[in-house]
């Protein structure tokens, strides 16, 4: 009986005083909104950072040597548009003082030495020329695509028999391909890098941008290719 009194005078002070009732309903409404939208925004933020991180690669080490790597490429903007340096250009690569080489790499891969590590993937860092833009020049081990998470859209990518044979073949990031091939024909078409030819045998699909490099952007050949082209030995990073 109490409860119903007390009901019955709540609902008599409500339509008493409607406009501080409305104002505190209001009060009440917007406190909860307010806190439901920031543990909203909160949870939202974080899942966000998480996958960011996520895609960085939180399983993932990269190896550099004592010492960077210098690069030194030829500046001059003439060239031929569909190469990826000047005809008879450079594409010259100091090692500087890397001692990364192809037996440390072969070693990570080693699974009674190393049975944590899933996959290992040795690089070199370089650059072409295309008309008057210069682009990233990657050369690779072929798990490369696996570990970054690259798909192929057209063609090919290279694999380990491509590696092992250093043959010059090249993969183009999708933006790349488009803005060196009208319609985005690029497929076994022949690029120029320093004095070597390079067959394109596939164009990647389309993927986001990550904060150290777009590989939409970026071009990729065999590691061996690289070592023979640039004239080096050793890697840039593993």
């Amino acid at each position: 009986m109490k409860i119903y009194l007390l009901f019955k005078q709540s609902i008599k002070a409500i339509f008493a005083n409607k406009g501080r009732s409305f104002l505190t309903i209001l009060g009440i409404v917007i406190g909860i909104g307010s806190v439901i939208a920031l543990m909203s925004l909160g949870n939202g933020l974080n899942v966000y950072i998480s996958k960011e991180i996520g895609n960085l690669g939180t399983t993932t080490l990269i190896i550099l040597p004592g010492a960077g790597f210098s690069q030194q490429q030829n500046t001059s903007s003439s060239g031929n548009h569909s190469g990826f340096g000047n005809q008879g250009g450079s594409g010259n690569i100091s090692e500087g003082a890397s001692t990364l080489t192809s037996e440390d790499y072969n070693s990570l891969l080693d699974k009674e030495k190393n049975p944590n590590i899933d996959s290992a993937v040795g690089s070199i860092n370089g650059s072409g020329i295309f008309g008057d833009q210069r682009f990233s020049v990657t050369g690779a081990t072929a798990s490369i695509f696996n570990v970054s998470n690259l798909s192929i859209a057209k063609g090919r990518l290279f694999n380990d028999n491509d590696v092992s044979s250093g043959d010059k073949v090249v993969v183009l990031g999708s933006d790349l391909s488009s803005n060196l091939f009208a319609n985005d024909n690029s497929l076994d078409k022949t690029l120029t890098l320093g004095q070597d030819s390079y067959q394109v045998i596939g164009v990647l699909a389309k993927t986001n941008e990550n904060r150290f490099n777009n590989p939409n952007l970026i071009s990729y050949i065999p590691y061996t290719a690289a070592m023979d082209t640039f004239g080096i030995q050793k890697f840039n990073n593993i």
